[in-house]
């Protein structure tokens, strides 16, 4: 398998996509492009483009573009950083197969800490969002851990299989204090230093209802 094969099953679920209205599914698919660049100065810049889905394809829920630039600390196993996030919604009226739109604008600092432990590599981070709604501003903190784990490996080296698995719980500053929790578990692989893909399962549960997902992400170190 090599990087044309990477790209081009991601750009093909991409290009496939088209809108249509209905009931969501009860299982959904979430599709992720994750970019970083090295910057002059140390600095380090990443990019996202999310396209989420109520269904397999073509049933948009939510279309999301993020950007930060970061600052590596202490051997670059620390990175503190800010950015800016655009969402585009497409929420389903209850009780309907009509939808409604609806944006999201917001700020971040992040704070990222990267280390190893034996073979399994962990990451925690940190992010502080200042959230521009149509209802008004809201701040949520959002604390994510995440364990890659290689398959007859010492470490991910190129053309490695990978266990990963990652937990994301988001809290508010209103009543409702709990906003979310995100728990995935999957399979990665490494093509080289620069790219590696992985496909997940992961739940969703609000305060109300939860959702079932399968989460591909293409990681590109540029």
């Amino acid at each position: 398998m090599n990087i044309s094969v990477f790209k081009y099953l991601f750009i093909s679920f991409v290009i496939t996509c088209q809108i249509s209205y209905a009931q969501p599914a009860k299982f959904g698919n979430w599709m992720v492009y994750n970019g970083t660049i090295n910057l002059p100065h140390k600095l380090v810049s990443t990019g996202e483009i999310h396209l989420r889905n109520y269904n397999a394809i073509g049933d948009i829920q939510q279309i999301l573009l993020r950007g930060n630039i970061g600052y590596p600390l202490a051997n670059n196993n620390h990175i503190v950083s800010f950015g800016y996030t655009y969402i585009y919604n497409e929420d389903y009226i209850a009780n309907s197969d009509l939808k409604k739109s609806s944006q999201e604008n917001s700020l971040f600092e992040q704070y990222l800490y990267k280390f190893n432990y034996k073979k399994a590599v962990l990451l925690n981070r940190w992010r502080l969002e200042q959230r521009y709604l149509a209802a008004g501003q809201q701040l949520r903190l959002r604390c994510f851990i995440s364990i890659n784990y290689p398959i007859g490996k010492q470490k991910l080296d190129p053309k490695t299989w990978y266990f990963c698995t990652n937990n994301e719980l988001f809290l508010k500053n209103t009543a409702e204090l709990f906003d979310r929790n995100r728990f995935a578990i999957g399979l990665g692989y490494v093509q080289n230093k620069k790219l590696k893909v992985e496909i997940s399962l992961m739940n969703q549960a609000l305060s109300t209802n939860n959702r079932n997902q399968l989460l591909i992400a293409l990681i590109n170190n540029l």
